[in-house]
């Protein structure tokens, strides 16, 4: 029943015309199997996990009523709470307070973008806010139905913050336009710890029993921030930030990359944009962990966002989170995992052979690119401080679904500026023949014998010092290392050249089969001579935002 109506075949009168295939396959099944729902799926299982009780802060705008992903919005939320999520939404009704101001002909008047509000435009504005609470509360309960939940989700809509006026603020008193007073914490965890989800919207009462109506991303940042929640989201148009030199747009940023980001060309923003931008950066200042602004116009943009480790929008966190650092024995598996396959097709020629003890034993001299918790690159940097000054890269490596992004170059950038800071002057890496082009690409030069031979002498007298001063530490230990691997590559290049002179008079010997003795398996020493690199400048990068 699982696979549908139109799927399901009635057996025929005659049980002889069923069978019972022993090495049958089902086609779907492998399809399915291989399908990216099954890399997505357990790609969010530990994200599913890690957010199972934490407090997301939603903020809904007005305009995304109107939108056809208006439902599946209010579905993914509910799908958010059956998961363990504590959900508080709070509901703007822009769009709808000025649709209601053009019907009434209502002049209202901005200032610096913010309403005045006067009686008749609360009025307005009260009327809008029960038109969206009610579209909203519709909608929820619809998907917390569809959803089947094994315990009841209440959704519960009250004012759980006091506000207060405006006031007069530089000459223009903004009448009933008020801010956020206080929240009531207490309540609401309460509420949240009982599996209920709650509604705010941008109506807030004084103590004194008047209302005000406040602006409604002030409001969700607010309600964020005291409550300490993990994530506050807001619902944005297409609206992204591009990095003009790579002409790509930026995923995510540092709270301290944001923050500069407004100070010095938030003036190339939209008012509305600049405005969530900042109320995002003053939450996550005041104890919010991320911040997401996603498009309101992508069905699934929510879900994409929250279980995928790429996301879809554009992120704001306190922390990195995504860097490149030294590794650490917590991450002797994902180096494993990573590398395990990479050599099983010999990209890694030369090396010894990887297991979980050879990355435990030399996890110090391991580099990784960390997103999210997760290692999507890493290589193995060998530094000398002997006389030669020769740095060796070993085990680099990309995850495929983070190649051509610019990963390996990071790495690479990184493992270059800690080479220089141990006064490294060159860098040599084993290349398999499919990655030789890359590394070309990026200074590095194939040596010949004069390179060879001059390589060679540096490396043996850099040996000679290390063994004589007897301090068996760990930089005599890299210098024999990069030692034996000119070495090594020296023999090598004589085979290879043994090998491709026999190539030539013994054409009739090639089948086509591969017995892995060719150049693949010992591929090509490469060099770079190192020059001072200057360290990433932030106000360059900010500049090209």
């Amino acid at each position: 029943p699982e696979s549908g109506a139109d799927s399901l075949i009635e057996p025929s009168d005659a049980d002889d015309d069923l069978c019972l295939l022993v090495d049958g396959a089902d086609s779907r099944q492998q399809e399915l199997a291989r399908s990216e729902f099954v890399q997505t799926f357990r790609m969010s299982s530990p994200y599913i996990t890690a957010y199972s009780g934490a407090i997301f802060v939603i903020h809904v705008p007005g305009v995304l009523s109107g939108e056809p992903t208006f439902g599946s919005v209010m579905a993914d939320i509910a799908l958010l709470v059956s998961i363990g999520i504590r959900v508080v939404l709070v509901l703007g009704a822009l769009k709808q307070v000025e649709q209601r101001l053009h019907e009434l002909r209502i002049r209202s008047r901005k200032v610096d973008g913010l309403r005045v509000t006067s009686n008749r435009v609360l009025q307005v504005v009260k009327d809008a806010a029960g038109e969206m609470l009610f579209e909203v509360e519709s909608q929820l309960n619809r998907g917390l139905c569809t959803a089947q939940l094994s315990t009841r989700v209440s959704v519960v809509r009250s004012s759980f913050f006091t506000a207060q006026p405006l006031g007069l603020v530089d000459g223009v008193d903004y009448g009933y336009t008020g801010k956020v007073r206080n929240m009531n914490v207490k309540s609401m965890r309460e509420r949240l710890a009982n599996n209920e989800l709650l509604l705010l919207t941008n109506l807030g009462v004084s103590p004194s029993g008047e209302l005000f109506n406040c602006v409604s991303e002030q409001v969700a940042a607010e309600a964020a921030a005291q409550l300490g929640a993990e994530k506050l989201i807001y619902f944005i148009g297409s609206e992204l930030i591009c990095d003009s030199r790579s002409e790509r747009h930026v995923p995510n940023m540092t709270l301290a990359m944001a923050s500069r980001f407004l100070a010095d060309g938030g003036e190339q923003l939209t008012p509305h944009f600049r405005m969530i931008m900042s109320e995002s950066v003053r939450a996550l200042h005041s104890g919010v962990r991320r911040a997401h602004l996603l498009n309101r116009s992508v069905d699934g943009v929510l879900l994409m966002e929250v279980f995928h480790r790429d996301g879809v929008g554009l992120m704001i966190s306190r922390n990195t989170y995504e860097g490149v650092r030294v590794a650490a024995p917590k991450d002797v598996l994902g180096i494993l995992n990573m590398l395990a396959p990479l050599e099983s097709q010999g990209r890694f020629p030369q090396q010894a052979p990887i297991s979980k003890e050879f990355i435990e034993k030399q996890i110090g001299s391991f580099v990784v690119v960390e997103r999210d918790g997760a290692i999507i690159a890493c290589s193995q940097l060998r530094l000398s401080v002997g006389g030669a000054h020769v740095a060796e890269i070993a085990c680099f490596a990309v995850h495929p679904e983070y190649q051509h992004q610019g990963k390996g170059l990071m790495l690479l950038s990184w493992m270059e500026r800690a080479a220089l800071a141990k006064s490294a002057t060159s860098m040599v890496a084993v290349a398999s023949r499919s990655s030789t082009g890359w590394f070309v690409e990026r200074g590095f030069v194939p040596l010949d014998s004069v390179e060879f031979s001059r390589l060679a002498d540096e490396v043996s007298s850099m040996s000679e010092r290390g063994n004589g001063s007897g301090s068996g530490s760990s930089s005599s230990a890299a210098e024999k290392s990069i030692a034996a691997t000119v070495v090594v590559q020296q023999r090598t290049s004589d085979r290879t050249s043994e090998q491709e002179s026999s190539d030539e008079t013994d054409d009739d010997d090639d089948d086509g089969d591969d017995d892995g003795s060719g150049s693949e398996e010992y591929g090509i020493l490469m060099l770079k001579r190192l020059q001072s690199v200057r360290a990433i400048d932030e106000e360059d990068v900010l500049r090209r935002l």
